[in-house]
């Protein structure tokens, strides 16, 4: 009877072994390319990162280190549009296999934020040339809870040589 029990302990030990190995070498990297495409998209913007560390044992947790959203026009030379030294992600696993993504909570640190000029209008411009209103799409992820101490806010001029409108939000 001692063996059936040691041999179904073996069992079970070996197969929660396999599922830690599964979580590890297919789940993570899904994971990690999941949050990246749902970033992507629903700024439409490009976006960088330069280390993600997801924890996918009890729920789901996630550490961006370095992300960078880019300014749709690079070309002007404006700097990017959002910079987060660190970003920590929380939510269920549920959540984070779900359409779209459900985040419990959002901690932002480090976050930069550069709002661009507004574009000057073409003196040849007129109301009929104005584009149509943009489509709407549902959104990729819903976040319940963001927490952003830190924050720096820039509103670039229109004029060059101006100085930029600050807020430097500190706790």
């Amino acid at each position: 009877m001692r063996k059936w029990i040691l041999g179904g302990v073996a069992v079970l030990l070996v197969a929660i072994a396999m599922a830690f190995i599964w979580a590890r070498v297919r789940l993570k990297p899904m994971l990690r390319e999941r949050l990246i495409t749902a970033i992507r998209e629903h700024y439409r913007r490009e976006v960088e990162v330069k280390d993600i560390q997801i924890s996918a044992v009890t729920g789901f947790g996630a550490t961006i280190h370095g992300l960078v959203l880019h300014q749709q026009d690079r070309a002007a030379g404006l700097p990017p549009m959002a910079l987060v030294e660190q970003l920590q992600i929380s939510a269920t696993l549920r959540g984070i296999l779900s359409e779209p993504l459900q985040i419990e909570r959002v901690i932002l640190k480090g976050l930069k934020i550069n709002v661009p000029p507004k574009r000057p209008k073409s003196p040849d411009s007129s109301e009929r040339d104005k584009p149509q209103t943009e489509r709407r799409y549902p959104p990729r992820f819903v976040i319940n809870e963001v927490l952003a101490d830190g924050t720096f806010l820039q509103i670039l001029p229109k004029k060059e040589g101006k100085v930029p409108l600050t807020f430097d939000i500190t706790k």
